[in-house]
């Protein structure tokens, strides 16, 4: 019977082990972004309650869940990593903002964001053209896009900001015209 146990935990283990993996080999491996640079990043894109924040690899769901509390927004994000998965529906049930933030275990890339008019991201350097080129295809004109520490080439960049001891944070808008 404790051979069953272990087996069942092993198999556990696996599976949050490579969900984990399978988000890493696609946008980055999941790296909390600072409670500062969240804030900051939301203010940049001047985030109001008329907003829907879409967070494409949400992780533990701290920028839609901030959307939510602080600006009145909604929040849905979107999140392959099982562990983070469940522990951001788990946040979003202890904090009472069901009516108000949404995630979803599904790969951001097959999803609709033609609803979103804040859409924020931490991916790979390697990885955002590809993003970018995705967000030309399946966002709404005029939406705006915030990139935590690294550029999305093929977006039309409005400001760069730098807060001290922080990465960079990008504000973009979905434009084919880049200017």
């Amino acid at each position: 019977m404790i051979l069953f146990f272990f087996f069942i935990l092993i198999i556990i283990f696996l599976i949050f082990y490579f969900t984990i993996l399978l988000g890493g080999l696609l946008l980055a491996v999941p790296v909390p972004t600072p409670q500062k640079a969240v804030e900051a990043m939301l203010k940049l894109a001047q985030v109001t309650s008329k907003d829907k924040v879409y967070d494409l690899g949400c992780g533990d769901g701290r920028i839609i869940i901030t959307a939510a509390k602080k600006f009145n927004a909604l929040g849905i994000g979107f999140e392959l990593s099982l562990f983070h998965f469940l522990y951001t529906k788990m946040r979003i049930f202890k904090e009472g903002l069901r009516n108000k933030v949404k995630v979803f275990y599904k790969n951001f890339y097959k999803a609709d964001l033609s609803e979103a008019s804040v859409i924020t991201i931490f991916g790979y350097p390697s990885k955002m053209k590809k993003v970018g080129e995705m967000l030309l295809k399946k966002a709404h004109p005029k939406t705006r896009v915030i990139s935590y520490a690294f550029p999305i080439p093929n977006l039309k960049l409005i400001k760069k900001l730098k807060i001290k001891d922080y990465a960079p944070i990008f504000l973009y808008e979905v434009s084919i015209d880049k200017e």
